[in-house]
Order: C-alpha cells, then sequence, then structure tokens
C-alpha cells in the first residue's frame, strides 16, 4: 500500500495532536498519583522534567498546543535560530517534546534546508541546554516509527532525520534506541554512525 506525501503529513498532524493528548493524560495520571500519596517524582518523570525549573512558565495543554503550532509556523517563516531559543524557555518543559515533534515532522518531508534549519536549532539548544535529551528522545520517537513510510514519498526522509537527530547531539545509546524503532534500523544506524 503507497502512501501519499499528502496522507504522511495528514497522520504526522495527527500524530501530534495524539501525542499531545497521550502526553497530557499521563501528566495527568502522574499528578493524580503524586498527590494521592503524596509521593516525589519517579527517576524517568525526573529524567525527562529535568530541564524545568521554578521560573518554568504555566500554561495549559491547549495554549502550550497552539504556541507550539505558533512558534513552528514562525519558525520556519523567519528562520532566525537566536530568535527561536525562546519557543523552549517560554514552554513548560514537559511540552518540550511536542515542540520537538512537530518541528521534526513538519521538516522531514520537506527538504534538506527545513532539515538543515532544524538540525542547527536542536544543536543550539542542546548545547544551551534549552531542551532535555530525553524530551528530546521523545520527541523523535514517532516520527522515528513512520519514517519507512515517509520515505516512500520523501526518499530524503531517512537522510533528513538522521540530520536531525545529530543536530541534538545524542549520545550513542539514544541514538539506537531512536534508530531501532524504525523498521530499516539498519539503515538509520548507518545515517547516523557516518
Amino acid at each position: 500500500m503507497r502512501t501519499t506525501q499528502r496522507e504522511v503529513k495528514l497522520l504526522c498532524r495527527s500524530l501530534d495532536d495524539n501525542i499531545l493528548n497521550t502526553s497530557i493524560a499521563a501528566a495527568e495520571l502522574v499528578q493524580r498519583k503524586r498527590e494521592d500519596a503524596g509521593a516525589a517524582p519517579s527517576n524517568v518523570e525526573s529524567e525527562v522534567n529535568s530541564s524545568e525549573d521554578e521560573a518554568s512558565p504555566e500554561m495549559s495543554d491547549e495554549d502550550a498546543k497552539k504556541k507550539i503550532a505558533e512558534d513552528s509556523k514562525e519558525f520556519f517563516g523567519v528562520r532566525n535560530l537566536f530568535a527561536a531559543e525562546v519557543y523552549f524557555s517560554a514552554l513548560p518543559s514537559q511540552h518540550h517534546h511536542d515542540l520537538v515533534g512537530g518541528l521534526v515532522s513538519a521538516a522531514v518531508g520537506s527538504g534538506e534546508a527545513d532539515a538543515q534549519l532544524v538540525a542547527d536549532f536542536f544543536s543550539r539548544a542542546a548545547s544551551k541546554e534549552l531542551c532535555s535529551p530525553a524530551a528530546f528522545e521523545e520527541g523523535f520517537a514517532p516520527i522515528a516509527e513512520i519514517i519507512d513510510d515517509i520515505a516512500i514519498d520523501a526518499p530524503k526522509a531517512f537522510q533528513l532525520f538522521a540530520m536531525m537527530i545529530k543536530g541534538a547531539e545524542f549520545n550513542e545509546k539514544r541514538r539506537s534506541r531512536a534508530a531501532l524503532k524504525s523498521i530499516d534500523s539498519d539503515k538509520l544506524l548507518a545515517l547516523l554512525s557516518s
């Protein structure tokens, strides 16, 4: 079954919505359990939220979703890495992976210029610790799972995806986990190793 590029873009948008809704539900469940038990956050939760500090902005999930859509549109329109740094700092850390996923899904089928822009932005964000490695990894995961389908209509999808992962400065373990989500994990691992 051949998937068109339009269908892939619609799937990516739908996937972004599903990711956001799943993340919201998971965060609410964790919060309820924490309130019920009076417990401290788990290690996994701490890793994902490690970049969150006391000054992290408060924002409803719906507002975060709108902000990510606006920031993504602005990012590809303005193409200014310095100005883009505020995207992470103005967004609560529990939504950083949504921003990553949105930018990756937009760039992977778009072309090399957009993928390089995202890679450069991720490199800058990683070096300035604006986004945690765990949030980067979580943001890349859904696209890694469907990159093979995207590549049917966008032949350079694997190369563009690898370029953006490299920009996020993943360590070897994170690169391997991301690649293993793809059906053609060997191809993605080879691109990430070069």
